[in-house]
């Protein structure tokens, strides 16, 4: 198992690599398929019929992992806002993620109804990418997801072991919180072809408080 994950990692870094050569991007973009019934098959018609694509992307955690819209960003090089509220992620896996992408705003806070600190909680006994991406504002989301099969088989798989009491296995950082007319000032535009939020539970609350009369979707 160590062996087929490390050839699994060792693939990933390569294709990591080849997607950022410029000769592939654009070979991509000019004759890249996707399939029908995936999101990326939209995203890739989407983007390269235009070219100057604009993006607020709100829990990004590392910005590559589960993220159907990295690969895009990168090869059609669109220019956005990134928003990831973890101090550890945020400094050590999204800005290496987007250092060398000068079109790319990074904003280490997270997204609210009202601008403030808040507490956010998350699982204390992985750094993993499972696990800091379950971090929420919503403690008691995290308690009830401690005892899932998803939650469950990534400790069993990286051998740890948890006592079941929320006192031990959850922390908390406090976060800035900033509204999304704060982001809105930082952007300086007045329209926008992707609004991605990923939140854990929160996406409805913050979306409700979206000024939506301030930008128009750009198509």
């Amino acid at each position: 198992d160590d062996l087929k994950r490390g050839i699994r990692a060792l693939k990933l870094r390569l294709l990591q690599t080849l997607g950022r050569t410029r000769l592939y991007q654009l070979y991509n973009r000019k004759f890249g398929t996707f399939d029908d019934r995936a999101i990326e098959s939209f995203i890739h018609e989407y983007s390269r019929s235009h070219s100057d694509v604009f993006f607020i992307q709100v829990g990004a955690n590392d910005g590559i992992t589960w993220d159907p819209y990295y690969f895009f960003i990168r090869r059609d090089r669109w220019n956005g806002i990134v928003i990831e509220p973890q101090r550890d992620v945020f400094h050590q896996k999204l800005q290496p993620t987007y250092r060398d992408c000068p079109g790319i705003q990074l904003m280490n806070v997270a997204v609210d109804a009202i601008e403030g600190p808040r507490p956010l909680y998350r699982y204390a006994f992985s750094s993993s990418r499972w696990a800091t991406g379950l971090a929420s504002f919503d403690k008691e989301r995290l308690i009830a997801n401690f005892n899932t099969k998803y939650v469950q088989s990534n400790i069993s798989r990286e051998q740890l072991i948890v006592v079941d009491n929320p006192d031990n296995y959850l922390t908390t950082e406090l976060v800035p919180c900033v509204m999304f007319d704060t982001i809105l000032d930082r952007a300086s535009r007045d329209t926008i072809d992707f609004l991605i939020t990923d939140v854990e539970g929160h996406d409805g609350k913050i979306l409700d408080a979206f000024p939506f009369g301030r930008v128009r979707p750009a198509n």
